[in-house]
C-alpha cells in the first residue's frame, strides 16, 4: 500500500496535524479521524521527536539523548 502523510498547521518546528493519504483508495484522513494514537503528537513522541524541543536542532536531540544513555549506563 501507499499511503503518504502529510503534515500541517502549527507554526512552530513541527505541524500541529497530519494527514493521511491513501494513493490506492484515493482518500484522504485527518489524523483526528484514526483516533489518537494517530495524532501529530503522538507520532512524533513514538520517532523520539519531542514537541517540546521543536526549537532545538534535531543534532541538538541525538547528542541529549546520547549522553542519557551514557549516564544510565554509567548508573549500572
Amino acid at each position: 500500500e501507499q499511503i503518504a502523510v502529510s503534515p500541517y498547521g502549527g507554526s512552530g518546528a513541527l505541524p500541529n496535524d497530519l494527514s493521511f493519504v491513501d494513493w490506492e483508495r484515493k482518500t484522504v484522513l485527518n489524523a483526528s479521524d484514526l483516533g489518537n494514537d494517530y495524532s501529530a503528537k503522538q507520532i512524533f513522541r513514538r520517532l523520539g521527536l519531542d514537541p517540546l524541543q521543536a526549537e532545538k536542532l534535531p543534532v541538538e536531540i541525538h547528542q541529549e539523548q546520547q549522553q542519557k544513555k551514557r549516564r544510565h549506563y554509567k548508573k549500572l
